[in-house]
């Protein structure tokens, strides 16, 4: 049929073919990041990333970040400190470091650690994507 048919007709059809080849819609990735968003971020961050009282607004942060940077701050979030009392010395700088690795933070109002959270850690990346795109 389509052999049939005029140039001009064959045209107009491959119209909607062309405006959904080149639409903005976000890719499937950053589609799934949107849902990932939804279901364990916008309650803090907000429906839009654009941030609350509660949590700070995403999409300029994540826009200078690197992807490494943004998985270690979604998934670990460490807390490096060292008391003054022990300042001085190499040692103490190493076990605070250790110490940090080993206990994420839990100060009230952080951020969850995600990383035990095997739909976030597994769709961090898509994630990204996604607040990258806003």
């Amino acid at each position: 049929m389509i052999a049939c048919m005029s140039r001009a007709s064959r045209l107009l059809l491959a119209i909607p073919v062309l405006w959904t080849a080149c639409s903005t819609a976000p890719p499937a990735a950053a589609d799934n990041g949107r849902l990932l968003f939804n279901a364990n971020c916008a309650r803090c961050h907000g429906p839009e990333a654009q941030g609350t009282a509660a949590a700070p607004a995403l999409p300029d942060r994540v826009r200078g970040m690197s992807e490494d940077r943004f998985l270690e701050q979604v998934l670990r979030r460490y807390a490096w400190s060292v008391p003054a009392a022990e300042a001085g010395s190499e040692g103490a700088l190493r076990e605070a470091m250790i110490r940090g690795l080993m206990q994420p933070k839990a100060e009230p109002g952080a951020m969850p650690v995600w990383q035990d959270r095997p739909a976030v850690r597994a769709g961090v990346h898509d994630l990204y994507l996604y607040l990258q795109s806003l």
